[in-house]
């Protein structure tokens, strides 16, 4: 009889962990739908200080905050644009991501299509989102 209680509260107990997992992949795919990465086109620009760099950037939207995080590894001085659709600078940012990879940015208010431009000393990087 002991047996048989033991494993009826082991399968309870799996089945509370799969109700538990399950409803946290659902709240998983709500915050999924408020962020996109933005697909960035890179162009690295050699040696900086005399050694070779491994610079890396990302950026992603925060469609409910409006606002772009950027991590950029060892980008030196880095400069953050946002262009409209036209080519008209929105916003100009820069910071140093020795001492702060990750930054973000002030997204448009306006909806359209915009550009973000990351350049720096070794690293430019372009890629478009969309405000909707």
């Amino acid at each position: 009889m002991k047996v048989f209680i033991k494993c009826i509260s082991t399968i309870i107990a799996g089945l509370l962990l799969l109700c538990i997992s399950s409803s946290a992949d659902g709240s998983n795919a709500s915050v999924n739908e408020n962020q996109k990465s933005i697909i960035l086109t890179k162009v690295h620009r050699g040696k900086h200080n005399g050694r070779n760099v491994t610079a890396d950037v990302s950026a992603t939207f925060y469609i409910e905050k409006n606002l772009i995080e950027l991590f950029c590894m060892d980008t030196d001085e880095t400069s953050v644009y946002i262009l409209s659709s036209t080519g008209e600078e929105i916003s100009c940012d820069g910071f140093n991501s020795d001492m702060t990879p990750s930054y973000t940015v002030e997204a448009p208010d306006t909806p359209g299509t915009y550009w973000i431009v990351i350049d720096s000393p070794v690293i430019y990087a372009e890629g478009s989102f969309v405000v909707k």
